[in-house]
């Protein structure tokens, strides 16, 4: 009785793989982790998905995860905060462990424990991105890569601390 359920099993799970190759469809929608933090569509049209476990691109038909890897031109770290395509077509990611940005094909991070984690990102114009991490708010030349701007925060039981802890948001005025 085992074995035939097995081959029922079986049988059942390759005609189901078949017919989605058949069809040309995508067989699995699994992402690298099924908690979404963030999604952005860049400017090539692919939707990232930044997971409590990798950053993933689908191109419409498959997913590409990329993962922290410790070495130049990854991310640093796999837990991924926010996402924001900026109007040049920069991507931006906000981690636990701070600032990436993917350019060219390739990621780059800016490693400070002040810039960690980074939890929201918004292009405030056309120079410039802000973004919040546990210690303030900062805006940041995108190309100089310096600091424009910068509000503490001194954390406690602080009410004001507490309203600057929730997301950064901006509409087409600025």
């Amino acid at each position: 009785m085992r074995i035939l359920r097995f081959l029922l099993s079986a049988i059942f799970s390759l005609s189901w793989l078949f017919a989605g190759w058949a069809q040309g469809g995508v067989y699995s929608l699994q992402l690298s982790n099924p908690e979404v933090k963030a999604i952005a569509q860049d400017k090539d049209g692919y939707i990232w998905f930044g997971t409590a476990r990798g950053l993933n691109r689908y191109n419409g038909t498959s997913y590409t995860v990329f993962y922290a890897s410790g070495k130049e031109g990854s991310l640093n770290s796999d837990n991924i905060l926010d996402l924001c395509q900026d109007s040049d077509g920069t991507l931006w990611i906000g981690t636990e462990c701070g600032l990436n940005w993917y350019r060219d094909g390739r990621f780059h991070h800016m490693n400070s424990t002040v810039f960690d984690p980074v939890n929201d990102i918004v292009e405030t114009d056309s120079r410039s991105i802000s973004f919040t991490s546990k210690s303030g708010r900062f805006q940041m030349d995108k190309y100089q890569f310096t600091i424009l701007d910068y509000v503490r925060y001194d954390g406690g039981d602080d009410p004001v601390y507490d309203a600057l802890q929730k997301p950064v948001f901006t509409d087409r005025e600025g």
